[in-house]
């Protein structure tokens, strides 16, 4: 990805982070694709990578 490309996505990003700030509690989180945007809110989450193989 070229940093053009790269600086591009970031510019673009940042008014939805600064909404999600402003507006949600840390933890929502926004999937968006070229067609739609979706708010996600974790209410229970749990990492465990200890079955994970080389």
């Amino acid at each position: 990805m070229s940093e053009e490309t790269m600086k591009g996505f970031e510019e673009a990003a940042k008014p939805l982070i600064k909404w999600l700030a402003e507006n949600v509690n840390p933890h929502h989180q926004a999937v968006v694709t070229s067609t739609d945007a979706e708010l996600l809110s974790t209410e229970c989450f749990v990492k465990n990578e200890s079955f994970l193989k080389d």
